[in-house]
């Protein structure tokens, strides 16, 4: 029986032995009778210019942040779709001088491509629209320290010019950089996609990689005799709880459990309601931001951003011949507001003007 093709795309933070991770992937895969090939995006670009000085991390950010500004955020997973139809015309033996697009449009039986890594949710989406179903993400979950005493150790070994202290800070910079690299619209913002995986491995060690990746491949290819931990378990009760919020910023969802895995309590973000408790869809009137069409949170950020602009402008610390208000309107302005820490501001969000 034919057995379809699958798409993994491995989202895990600079620090992450992700070498390890993906040959464990590959051998689990084996063992269920699939081949994987691995899609290495980095080595797909060129090889870095003569002109950058950077190197090492750094070089690859660069690299990568150059190609999406000239051609649009979704590029990098757009070339791994190119390199999975390579890959389908090479398998499938086509001959010299025969059509390749039918070979390159013809699915692989058994054939699985690991993707790694992705950065940005363009990525994701592009891939999840090409491939639908049979696209996974993983993410692999290692602690922060952990992984900026990693990148310590490689940086030393790397870079013997650099003392402790320069491979420490360095080590800081690319953590905060791969999580949500402010100031760089093309930048990379793992932060933004990590939490959206299908399935979540544990990279701490060979053996928790090896031991969470066998089990994920397993229950993906229907060992029924593996339930979820209590973990897990918590994690979707919290999942489910989000989808009652509407919130317009972002729909958060919570659960308490106790250490033998029994539901104590779950909630939400959302608008509380007048007598006590939370709005529902059903109710007769209503006073979430989304039902009213508006969204006060955002009104109010706005807000404080116009008074800082007039602040500035009544102290003659604009540019000059521009007001606050050319200023807030302004395009530029907009762009440089983009990852800026006041929008992920929450406070102001969650109110009723229901007083029955």
């Amino acid at each position: 029986m034919p057995q379809p093709e699958i798409v993994f795309g491995l989202v895990g933070p600079i620090g992450v032995n992700m070498n390890l991770v993906q040959a464990r992937l590959k051998a689990s895969l084996r063992s269920v009778g699939y081949k994987a090939h691995i899609i290495h995006i980095t080595k797909l670009l060129a090889a870095p210019s003569a002109e950058m000085k950077d190197d090492g991390y750094q070089a690859k950010i660069t690299q990568a942040n150059t190609l999406r500004e000239s051609s649009g955020d979704a590029i990098l997973a757009a070339l791994a779709v190119a390199e999975i139809r390579r890959i389908r015309v090479s398998e499938n033996g086509i001959s010299k001088g025969e059509d390749t697009q039918d070979a390159a449009n013809l699915p692989l039986n058994a054939t699985a491509y690991i993707i790694r890594q992705l950065k940005r949710p363009e990525e994701v989406s592009e891939l999840k629209k090409v491939y639908g179903e049979k696209f996974v993400q993983i993410s692999v979950a290692l602690d922060e320290n952990t992984r900026i005493a990693n990148l310590i150790d490689k940086l030393g070994i790397d870079s013997p010019n650099l003392t402790p202290q320069q491979c420490e800070d360095e080590a800081r910079r690319l953590v905060s950089i791969d999580n949500n690299e402010k100031g760089q619209k093309s930048g990379q913002r793992l932060s933004k996609i990590f939490h959206l995986a299908d399935a979540f491995i544990s990279g701490q060690n060979d053996e928790t990689i090896r031991r969470t990746t066998d089990r994920f491949v397993e229950a993906f290819f229907g060992k029924n005799s593996i339930g979820p931990t209590k973990d897990e378990f918590g994690a979707y009760t919290a999942k489910a709880a989000s989808l009652r919020s509407i919130d317009p910023a972002r729909q958060v969802g919570a659960a308490i459990l106790n250490s033998s895995g029994d539901i104590i309590s779950v909630g939400c973000n959302e608008v509380p309601k007048y007598g006590g408790g939370n709005y529902w869809s059903d109710d007769q009137h209503p006073q979430r931001d989304m039902d009213k069409n508006s969204e006060s949170n955002k009104v109010e950020t706005k807000r404080i951003i116009h008074d800082f602009l007039e602040r500035l402008e009544a102290k003659s610390l604009l540019k000059p011949g521009v007001s606050a208000e050319e200023m807030f309107q302004s395009t530029e302005f907009s762009e440089a507001l983009d990852g800026a820490l006041i929008e992920g501001i929450t406070e102001y969000g969650i109110r009723t003007n229901d007083t029955r």
